[in-house]
């Protein structure tokens, strides 16, 4: 049976291992493997952010439920565990189920309402 081919860019290897620091000390070298996954990763497999809320399809009842709470609360400080009793859901199963039919976790959704919600104050001038 012949073995799944995996991509590799071009380079990628190369791009990595330079941005470790050579030396004996591992304690160092382990540091440098955090700073390089921090400096090198991000940049490559950026997800763009969500410009928008996703549009509320025929989906689980509990995830629509879990969105207006978001919105209409979103100064609370939400934990996944508030919001799935809330919703009557095991907070994995919520999770799951958020992030399949939203497409971000309710913890991203939550921060980019606020994120939104500030922009449309900061442009309006609508401040408190």
């Amino acid at each position: 049976m012949p073995s799944a081919a995996v991509h590799r860019p071009p380079g990628l290897r190369a791009g990595f291992h330079a941005a470790i620091p050579a030396g004996p000390d591992p304690a160092g070298r382990d540091s440098g493997l955090v700073h390089a996954g921090e400096q090198w990763a991000p940049a490559r497999f950026r997800i763009p952010p969500h410009t928008h809320p996703a549009p509320v399809l025929a989906g689980h009842p509990a995830v629509a439920a879990a969105r207006r709470l978001l919105e209409r609360d979103g100064a609370r400080r939400w934990t996944l565990g508030d919001l799935s009793r809330e919703v009557g859901l095991a907070p994995g199963y919520l999770a799951a189920l958020f992030v399949q039919e939203v497409g971000v976790s309710p913890h991203r959704y939550l921060t980019e309402h606020r994120i939104r919600q500030a922009r449309h104050l900061l442009a309006t001038g609508d401040l408190p």
